[in-house]
């Protein structure tokens, strides 16, 4: 959710559309830190998409959630990622 909320304020026009057309939250897990942020640098550099990176400051600013620009494309690079339940 701060991943969520910190998208939200980086970038209000494509959350607002997103909330107008859409709604759905897809939630996942990866296996780690490195993980994830090679996922975020993939979205953001091979797929043009807009991300937000969380680093959580009570964890020395460890990279804990990112928020990736929904869409087609956000869901090929999170396919293979198991669902959070």
């Amino acid at each position: 959710m701060h991943a969520f909320r910190l998208f939200k304020e980086e970038h209000p026009e494509i959350e607002a559309s997103w909330y107008r057309s859409s709604n759905n939250l897809v939630l996942v897990t990866v296996a780690d830190e490195k993980e994830l942020g090679v996922t975020a640098a993939r979205a953001e550099c091979s797929a043009g998409l807009h991300v937000s990176w969380f680093r959580e400051p009570d964890m020395e600013d460890a990279l804990t959630a990112v928020a990736i620009e929904p869409g087609k494309e956000a869901g090929k690079l999170c396919a293979n990622f198991p669902l959070v339940r």
